[in-house]
């Protein structure tokens, strides 16, 4: 059975800046994966949004292997971005590969770097 959600993903209001972030997204729930079928348009950024959905241990557990996931200019290289994406994310009815054993992201975190990268890789 199909339902309908609205979740909040982030809100971040500003009255002197000229970045307002308000983040809302329409889940369609198929029984298998929530999709986003609506996303209201926000400036997202690394600093205020995508760095802190690392936790500490799993930066310092992919140090060891050479990705800087808290570094800004290693994040917003396309590829590297692309490829965090990929292991962050579900395939084929399987878990996701990172991190080991979750927790996994949400769908709302994972718009939520897509949007990042959709908004250019601000920092």
């Amino acid at each position: 059975m199909s339902t309908i959600q609205r979740q909040d993903l982030s809100r971040e209001h500003r009255r002197d800046s000229v970045q307002v972030v308000a983040l809302e997204a329409l889940l369609f729930t198929d029984g298998k994966r929530p999709k986003v079928v609506r996303r209201i348009y926000a400036t997202s950024s690394f600093a205020a949004h995508i760095q802190p959905l690392f936790r500490p241990v799993d930066i310092s557990h992919m140090k060891r292997f050479g990705v800087e996931l808290e570094d800004f200019t290693y994040m917003s290289n396309p590829d590297n971005a692309n490829l965090m994406l990929d292991t962050l994310s579900p395939h084929d009815g399987e878990p996701p590969t990172m991190p080991p054993g979750g927790p996994y992201w949400a769908p709302a975190q994972l718009a939520l770097f897509t949007q990042w990268q959709n908004d250019g890789y601000q920092p």
